[in-house]
Parts: C-alpha cells; structure tokens; sequence
C-alpha cells in the first residue's frame, strides 16, 4: 500500500447485512484512511442519507432484507439531491437479470464477488477520480429497449455506465479464466502425482505379490521335501533288504549269477523310482516362463501322484472323475496351475486330519466344462469352513491353523494364479460334509 493509495477524509457508507462481512470491509477501508459508516440494510441506508454530511460514495451489497441494495440505489438515482453520490454494487452477476437490475438501478460501478483488496479500493479511487473529472456527466438521447426472459425492459443509463459493467463483466471474465488456469494446472500436477504413486504402488503390490509367490513356493518345497523323504523310505528299506540279503548268501556260498541278476534288477528298479521322484519335483518347482495350452486332467493326476504317497499315509481316498480329456485344455502356466491344484489338495489333506478319524475320508476332484469354460471342483469331508471366516480365507496371511504350520499365503496366491495370471476365477464354500473349491478357467 503507497501513500498514494491511501484517502485522507473520505466518507464512506458500507450497506452491508452480514456482519462479518461489515467487519471485514470496514477494516480494509479504514486501513486505507476512510471513514466508514454502516447500514445494515437498504432501508438503513437511506436513514443515513437524509440529513448532511453526504457521504462520498456508497458500497453496497444487493442482496438484503428489508430493502435490496438494487432498490436502495434506484432512490438515491432518482433523488436530485442524492444523485450525484457514486454507488457501487457488490454482486455475483451470475444471471443476465443481475445486469438488468443492476442497470436499471442506475448504479455507477459494479465489483464483482469474490473480490480482491486491490479490485475493491483500485474501483472506489477510479469512481471518484471519474466523477471530479465529470462535472456534467451526458446521458443516452434515447432509451434501450431490451426484452430478456419474456420481459420488457426500458434503460436510460449513462455511458460512463455500461462502460463499467462492460469492464467489471470483462474483468470477471478474466478473474474466471485466470481461476480456471490455475485450477487447471493443479489439476494437471495432482493427476501427475496420482499417476506416480499408482506407479509406485502399483510397483509396490507386484513385488509384495513375487515375494509372497516366492514364500509360497518356499513353503510347498519344504511340504514336498517331506513327501519325498516319505517315498524315498520304502525303496530304502529295500535297499537295506537287498545288501542284507547278498551279505547272507554270500557268507552261505550260495552266491550264483540268477541271483545276482535279479539283485541288480530289484536294485535299479527302486533306483529308477526315486530318480522320476526327483525329476516329478524338479519338474513341479521349474518356473514357468511360458504360456502354453497344457490338459488339466494330466496336470492334476500329476499333482496326486506326487502326494499319493502322503495322501495314503493319511488313510485318505482320492476319487477323480472328468469329462472328455480333450475338452479339457487351457492357455496359462502349467506348474502355478499344478502348484494350485497342490495346495489345496494339501488344505483338504489336512482340513481331514484335523477333524480326525471319524467318517468318510475322501477328497473328491470333478472335472468337466461349462460352456466356453473349464471348471475343476476339488471337494473333501473335512468338516468345511466356518461361515464367519468364509468370505477372509483368500486373505494374504489369513490361516486357521498355528503359526508353525501355516503361512496364510497359499490361498491368496492360488487366487491370483487363477484369476490375475489365467483370467479365472477360484471360489469356496461349505458343501455336503466339507469344503469345495471351484476353479473356472476359459477354454483354449
């Protein structure tokens, strides 16, 4: 603020109904050396104009109980006395009627709201600076005939009149389009910051996803460790039998080429067996790199042969029926499907265990097509799940059993396998004495 800015002794009335908004004008006047008074409404104002001192100029609001300030300012116009008193008109003009009213009221100069410091006391200098230098202001020599919304209107406003508005509409315009600038460029810079954290995050959750994909093969290499070791025993025990044997018939000379032929038959037999048991389990952790078309059925009755061992042990019956195996192809990765299919056989295993020796042991898996689709049903006697835990089991860490036996991540990358990396679809839910899980995967 100059000293140039700054109005010694100038009188003026604020018509203005909110209080704070009095407040607020009256102190920014002040704070540029003028005098103030206050009138809360049109009717008020006009209380104040009736005996001297004039004020210099009138600020008003337009929109007041009692009496509007379009309707104050129209007396003031039409007062000989009175009329030679600037007024200016603090108002939104959001309808062509706020321009009609306002020109019709005669007022000298409108400030648009949302105003500036700098707009409101820049218009108040540039009115008064105006009406020294007018000492006999000339009007229209005809009025204008307007019609708008079905009405007739009849204007005779100064020049000096429309020019303000034009300016005051034109500078609202610019406000505006300045506004919409700025909204525009924040707008542009938090859709680049949006764009970037998605970025991130979404970088975030694919590797949170590997590394939970990676614990869970972890943890299915120590189950299939166990498996291995289990089928492993048998053909060692053989083994053991077989060295024994030889060790007999030699001591008792009864060591001839039939027999050892036949040691050596038996001997690369059960050497031949734990050899395709490696090579099953280097086969099933091998990453799949590529998307193929691959059966489901061989898929899956290779999963059970590598947990029959276990699966016996546990005095648990598999049955497996499916429909045309040819019917039965699909596109994705065939180990994550295998790697599937074993966890929750797995959590069927020991969903039966857990319930005990009563009943019927029996995991059933059902294989067959649906329209354009191919759907894997895998379903147990393991007593099912709790209905309020149902909707959570496909939760990254969500588990029902202890923490030293379940890392509450196989269902949830099972879901992701199916549904985000084969465009499938994999559900649950209680049926007859236990759990069944859906797969549903398109036809290749």
């Amino acid at each position: 603020m100059t000293e140039h800015d700054k109005k010694d002794g100038i009188d003026v009335l604020l018509v203005e109904d909110s209080l704070s908004q009095a407040v607020f004008l009256k102190n920014l006047l002040v704070r540029y050396r003028y005098k103030v008074r206050i009138a809360r409404n049109g009717m008020e104002g006009l209380e104040f104009l009736k005996e001297k001192p004039y004020p210099d100029i009138i600020i008003s609001d337009v929109q007041m109980p009692i009496m509007d300030g379009y309707e104050m300012c129209k007396i003031v116009k039409n007062n000989d006395t009175l009329k030679t008193i600037p007024v200016i008109l603090l108002t939104q003009l959001s309808a062509a009627e706020d321009i009609i009213k306002g020109l019709e009221s005669g007022a000298d100069n409108f400030i648009i709201k949302p105003y500036t410091e700098e707009s409101l006391i820049g218009r108040i200098g540039q009115l008064i600076k105006s009406y020294k230098a007018e000492q006999s202001p000339s009007a229209p020599a005809t009025g204008i005939e307007l019609t708008m919304s079905g009405k007739n209107y009849i204007l005779n406003p100064e020049r000096r009149q429309i020019l303000n508005l034009l300016v005051t509409t034109y500078e609202k315009v610019i406000d505006q389009n300045k506004l919409l600038l700025e909204k525009e460029y924040e707008l542009t810079r938090m859709n680049n910051i949006l764009e970037q954290r998605v970025e991130e995050e979404t970088k975030k959750r694919l590797e949170h996803e590997q590394l939970l994909v990676h614990r869970s093969k972890m943890a299915t290499m120590g189950e299939m460790l166990g498996v291995i070791a289990h089928q492993w025993k048998q053909p060692l025990n053989s083994f053991a039998l077989m060295v024994q044997d030889l060790q007999e018939t030699f001591t008792a000379g009864e060591l001839n080429q039939t027999f050892m032929d036949k040691t050596v038959a038996d001997s690369m037999s059960q050497i031949g067996f734990m050899s395709k048991t490696i090579d099953d389990f280097r086969k099933f952790f091998m990453p799949s790199k590529k998307v193929s078309d691959f059966n489901v059925v061989d898929a899956v009755n290779e999963v059970i042969r590598l947990l029959s061992s276990q699966i016996k042990g546990s005095n648990i019956e598999i049955k497996v029926e499916s429909a045309d195996n040819d019917k039965l192809t699909v596109k994705g990765y065939r180990n994550e499907f295998m790697h599937v299919i074993l966890n929750l056989i797995s959590n069927s295993r020991d969903a039966i265990v857990a319930r005990g020796k009563s009943g019927i042991r029996t995991i059933s898996i059902v294989m067959n097509t649906d329209g354009n689709r191919v759907l894997t049903e895998i379903q147990d006697t393991g007593g099912g799940i709790s209905e309020d835990i149902l909707s959570k089991v496909f939760d990254a860490y969500f588990t029902t059993k202890g923490e030293s036996d379940g890392t509450g991540i196989g269902l949830y990358i099972s879901k992701i396998i199916i549904e985000n990396n084969m465009r499938g679809k994999l559900t649950a839910e209680n049926k007859g004495a236990g759990a069944v899980f859906r797969i549903s995967i398109p036809h290749s």
